[in-house]
């Protein structure tokens, strides 16, 4: 009797340590996906805002240009923390909430000097959130999305500095 208790324990220990078959996301990579869910709405909310502040067209084509990226953005996060039954949120978090309303009470050169300020110091941000969790998250299909996004962040990066150079050379 004794012999097949511990047989039957080794059996419940072995099942319990033993590795899953697929990926499970860690609180890491939640956190991480909380955090690309909220950056998403936030630059939205900002994309949102210079279209209505801003009197340049460039940074008005460029706002809606983060706006149609954010969009998809927001929906592809979504989508993966839903896939592994992670909770993002749906507002901004008070840091976020924060930064808008002091732009919101900027106008003119201004805003449009603060709204560029603001995207590329983000862009610089998450691209490196991305570039850090890429390296050190576990979860595989994350990391797939990370190494889809990040040339697009790049890429939004380069477009806010040019947008910024020109924009700054545009005589008040």
């Amino acid at each position: 009797m004794t012999i097949r208790l511990f047989i039957l324990a080794c059996l419940f220990w072995a099942l319990s340590v033993r590795t899953p078959d697929h990926d499970v996301a860690t609180t890491s990579d939640e956190d991480f996906l909380k955090g690309a869910a909220i950056n998403a709405i936030g630059e939205l909310r900002l994309g949102e805002l210079a279209i209505h502040r801003t009197e340049k067209q460039l940074i008005r084509d460029f706002a809606r240009r983060m706006l149609t990226a954010y969009s998809q953005a927001s929906k592809e996060v979504q989508e993966l923390a839903d896939q592994k039954g992670i909770a993002c949120p749906a507002e901004l978090d008070e840091k976020h909430k924060e930064m808008l309303e002091g732009l919101a009470r900027l106008s003119g050169h201004e805003f449009d000097r603060a709204y560029m300020t603001e995207i590329i110091a983000s862009h610089e941000a998450e691209i490196k959130e991305f570039e850090d969790h890429g390296a050190a998250g576990r979860d595989r299909e994350i990391k797939k999305w990370i190494s889809r996004t990040l040339p697009k962040l790049r890429e939004h990066l380069q477009v806010a500095r040019e947008t910024r150079r020109q924009t700054d050379m545009v005589t008040e």
